[in-house]
C-alpha cells in the first residue's frame, strides 16, 4: 500500500522527520559563574615558608559565535564562539613569621579566547531540543590585585561539559562544569627584601556555569 503524497507530511511529523529539529544559527549569550580557586605562595630567605589558600571566585561572563548543526534532524552538530569572563576573588589575609604578610589578596581574574564544542540532541521535539555538550577553550587569563599594581598573564586552556535546552527555537538555557588546566605564576621579593624572593601561584580549579543564550 502506497503512502500518499498528501498524507506525507503528516507522517514526518509524527515521526520527528527534522521538522522541529534544532537549526544552525548566530547566538549571542549571558554566563553566571562560580567555583573554587587556589592561591599558593612560596618565600625563601633565612626563615623560608609557603602557604596554600583556597577560596570561591564568582563572575559573569559573554559569548558569541554559531551552532552549526548537520542533517535534517539536527541531532549533532559543533558549537564555535568567543568569551570573556570576570571573576572576583578574596583569599584572606597570608601573614609569614610576624613580619612578612600579603594582605590584600582580593583578586580579579579575566579569561578571554576562543572555544569549540560537540553537541549532541538528545530529544528534538516540536517546542524544545534537550542534549548534551562538551568541548575545548583556549585563551588567556589575566590575574590582578584589586589593591596592588599591575597583572600576571599566561596562556589557559580548559574543557567544558554540560547539558543544554533550547526551547522556541531562539532560546538556548544550559549549565555545565569548566576545568582551566594551567595556573599563572608571580615573583617578586618581599618589601624590604628581608624574606628574599616570593613566587605566588593562581590557579582557577573548576567553575560551575549557568547560561542563557539568544539565537538568531
Amino acid at each position: 500500500m502506497k503512502l500518499s503524497k498528501k498524507f506525507l507530511p503528516l507522517a514526518l511529523l509524527a515521526c520527528g522527520g527534522g521538522l522541529h529539529a534544532e537549526k544552525s544559527a548566530f547566538f549571542i549569550g549571558g554566563i553566571y559563574e562560580v567555583g573554587g580557586s587556589t592561591f599558593k605562595a612560596r618565600i625563601s630567605g633565612k626563615k623560608p615558608s609557603s602557604m596554600n589558600r583556597t577560596a570561591i571566585t564568582q563572575g559573569v561572563g559573554v559569548r558569541v559565535g554559531y551552532n552549526l548543526l548537520f542533517g535534517e534532524k539536527g541531532y549533532v552538530g559543533l558549537r564555535f564562539y568567543g568569551f570573556y569572563n570576570w571573576g572576583l576573588t578574596n583569599f584572606g589575609k597570608v601573614v609569614w613569621n610576624r613580619n612578612a604578610n600579603f594582605g590584600k589578596n582580593t583578586f580579579n581574574l579575566s579569561g578571554y579566547g576562543v572555544g569549540a564544542d560537540l553537541l549532541i540532541n538528545l530529544f528534538n521535539g516540536e517546542k524544545s531540543n534537550l542534549g548534551v555538550f562538551g568541548g575545548v577553550a583556549l585563551g588567556g587569563n589575566t590575574w590582578y590585585a584589586v589593591h596592588g599594581p599591575g597583572g600576571a598573564t599566561r596562556f589557559q586552556w580548559m574543557v567544558n561539559v554540560g547539558v543544554r535546552a533550547v526551547i522556541a527555537r531562539h532560546s538556548a538555557f544550559e549549565v555545565g562544569v569548566k576545568i582551566p588546566m594551567l595556573a599563572t605564576h608571580v615573583q617578586g621579593r618581599v618589601d624590604g627584601g628581608v624574606f628574599n624572593d616570593f613566587s605566588l601561584s593562581l590557579k582557577r580549579d573548576w567553575a560551575f556555569t549557568a547560561a542563557y543564550y539568544f539565537l538568531f
